[in-house]
């Protein structure tokens, strides 16, 4: 095996959306992800991602509820695949230290919300925030270039 062997960066498959697969590059590149078991287990995790998208897109096309055939409102079956989706995004970034929101910490270096708890080098890589206590997912901090994303070697 040679050096670029080692070096050769995973490419995203190409059945994920495009923001699936620049999520999956980001990922990749940022937490040197690179053992065949954590690439799939990221692949599933942006499957899931892709998934919750897809019903909450079918969601807010057609409303969170329909009417039966007896007129009584039910809720949309995309409302249930858009949360299984989710908390499968969550269990699977959890598996890979990955967080799902970057949470801010408080001026003591406290994190301010729990979804950041116990997750190892991932809760530690974060740096100690400069604005509000607001939180946003992974996506949108990674579009945002946010620096908090800085992984610990």
């Amino acid at each position: 095996m040679t050096d670029t062997d080692t070096t050769a960066r995973p490419t995203a498959p190409e059945h994920l959306s495009k923001e699936g697969r620049e999520l999956f590059d980001w990922i990749v590149e940022n937490y040197k992800i690179t053992d065949q078991a954590a690439l799939a287990t990221l692949t599933l995790a942006l499957e899931a991602y892709d998934r919750s998208a897809a019903a909450r897109r079918k969601v807010k096309r057609e409303g969170m509820t329909y009417e039966d055939f007896r007129g009584q409102p039910k809720p949309h079956p995309a409302v249930a695949i858009q949360r299984e989706a989710a908390a499968t995004w969550k269990l699977l970034l959890g598996q890979l230290g990955i967080p799902e929101t970057i949470d801010q910490r408080d001026r003591h270096g406290h994190y301010s919300g729990r979804k950041l708890r116990n997750r190892g080098r991932a809760a530690a890589a974060h740096a100690r925030p400069e604005g509000d206590d607001q939180s946003m997912t992974l996506a949108e901090a990674m579009k945002a270039g946010d620096p908090r994303l800085a992984v610990v070697k």
